[in-house]
């Protein structure tokens, strides 16, 4: 049955020359006021508008846009403000916000959508209402986006204006009103649709502050328990570190134990070599004394003094080197050390290597003389530092410094 006021065999006219639908011949025959060339040509305009919904010229938000500029040049400021993208994305905004979606389907053709616009959309008290309690989305339904909107909410009649609540991810019409109605019926029927559904949005809001403070929950648990893994980790690491270090200091302090014993051995070794040395050095400078002059021969009597303070005394003959003397001193139990100088403390005189060759007689200490050792390697030779020392000689010139 066609809608009140339009021509039942307009109707049948329509769908045989465009190939549409009933319903869509009723809807395009209330939305151009009766007037069949305008309700075909926006039958075709549509179609085309349709093919070109995927272009920049079509483009769901750029249509929102145009339709926001062309209510605010044809009735100024005081109407709501419209959001500027596609009804599919105001759904999402209104639904992200828990707010209702007011929506406007704009038919430019139809006689009372001047009056409309003016007088109902443009009232102070429908503003401020729609402005503070719904999002507000407004289209031309000559254009892609608002026609299939239109057409999903099988509008007849216009002006039209519904109120969409988003529930889940359902999308639910919760009032719709179309014809002839004032601000007050508009706002009557807002209200009325709010309090009845504001059950839905309230709910909607609950279960997301329920999720969002299970995410939030979840989010700290799971921020404390990698927390919680990390300072563990650190710990760990810490330990590890720790245990390096004292593994470390381990390996170092047994390095420089097995270094000390290895000094140690090698300065025993040293010294054993050492008193070996000196024991080799006094048995051989002993074998090679000759025996002390007989009474009554030429003889220096030489007494020497040791550096532990021990004095020792023998006779030599006057016509013997000094260097028999060295070989004498080497072969005292009181002789540990290598290089040495003998010495007459008065008038001074070291009798050095250049002196050895000198006998008694012509180095003064025949009859008698007394001398005192001056140690040259004392501490590194007794701690092995000085090497082997040399075997006694034979001769005038034997060893001892």
């Amino acid at each position: 049955m066609a809608a009140p006021g339009v021509d039942q065999e307009a109707v049948l006219r329509l769908m045989d020359t465009t190939g549409a639908d009933a319903d869509q011949a009723r809807f395009l025959l209330e939305a151009a006021n009766g007037s069949f060339d305008v309700a075909a040509h926006m039958y075709f305009g549509m179609a085309v508008a349709l093919i070109a919904a995927n272009s920049a010229a079509g483009d769901p938000a750029q249509q929102a846009g145009e339709f926001a500029d062309a209510f605010r040049a044809a009735f100024g400021e005081r109407g709501p403000q419209w959001l500027r993208q596609s009804w599919g994305q105001s759904t999402a905004a209104a639904h992200a916000q828990f707010k209702f979606l007011f929506v406007y389907l704009h038919a430019p053709d139809h006689e009372d959508t001047e009056a409309f616009c003016r007088n109902v959309l443009c009232s102070q008290d429908v503003t401020s209402h729609i402005g503070e309690h719904f999002l507000a989305w407004g289209g031309d339904i000559r254009r892609s986006d608002a026609f299939l909107l239109a057409s999903r909410l099988h509008v007849t009649t216009y002006p039209c204006v519904a109120l969409l609540a988003f529930p889940g991810s359902r999308t639910k019409v919760v009032a719709c009103v179309q014809g002839r109605f004032g601000a007050p019926q508009l706002l009557a029927a807002l209200r009325r649709a709010a309090e009845e559904h504001g059950v839905l949005l309230t709910a909607e809001r609950l279960q997301h502050e329920e999720r969002e403070q299970s995410r939030v929950l979840l989010d700290e648990q799971n921020r404390e328990y990698e927390e919680a893994l990390a300072a563990d980790r650190e710990k760990a690491l810490k330990r590890q570190q720790e245990q390096e270090a004292l593994d470390r200091e381990a390996r170092e302090r047994e390095q420089r134990q097995a270094a000390e014993r290895a000094e140690q051995e090698a300065a025993e070794r040293r010294r054993t070599e050492a008193a070996d040395a000196l024991n080799a050095r006094r048995a051989a400078a002993a074998a090679s004394l000759p025996p002390e002059p007989a009474p009554g021969a030429p003889a220096a009597a030489v007494r020497v003094r040791l550096p532990d303070g021990s004095n020792h005394l023998r006779r030599f003959g006057a016509s013997e080197a000094v260097g028999r003397v060295y070989d004498w001193v080497n072969s005292l139990e009181g002789c540990t050390f290598h290089r040495y100088t003998l010495v007459c403390s008065y008038p001074r005189r070291a009798y050095d290597a250049d002196s050895r060759g000198l006998t008694l007689e012509a180095a003064g200490l025949a009859p008698q003389g007394v001398l005192f050792v001056q140690v040259e390697d004392d501490d590194d030779f007794i701690a092995g530092g000085g090497g082997a020392p040399a075997a006694a000689g034979a001769g005038p010139s034997g060893s001892g410094g």
